[in-house]
């Protein structure tokens, strides 16, 4: 389940994201800066989600049974908090590859 629900994804945004910045001239503004930072994100989520129990008011009952699901959340959403940033690093690139050729 591990490999279905957190390595693969992992995997897959890895390819993608693998030589993108995370911004142009902040932080992580290197290549691999995407990947690190997005991993960076994660780790510091889940070791947050640790502390906290979800739902909020949720029954002792309600919070054991759907911890695995919470803690899923939290990882999927550090994972696509910044997918957006993949499509304007490629079209930086083409747009860039286009000029330098023209």
């Amino acid at each position: 389940m591990f490999d279905y629900l957190i390595k693969h994804p992992v995997h897959r945004y890895a390819e993608w994201a693998q030589l993108a910045p995370a911004s142009q001239s902040h932080h992580h503004s290197g290549p691999g800066g995407l990947l690190t930072h997005t991993l960076d994100v994660i780790s510091i989520a889940l070791k947050k989600r640790r502390g906290i129990q979800l739902p909020f008011g949720g029954s002792i009952a309600d919070i054991s049974a759907q911890r695995h699901v919470w803690t899923f959340a939290v990882f999927a959403g550090c994972l696509l908090h910044d997918i957006g940033k993949l499509s304007s690093s490629i079209l930086s690139y083409v747009s860039l590859d286009m000029i330098i050729q023209n």
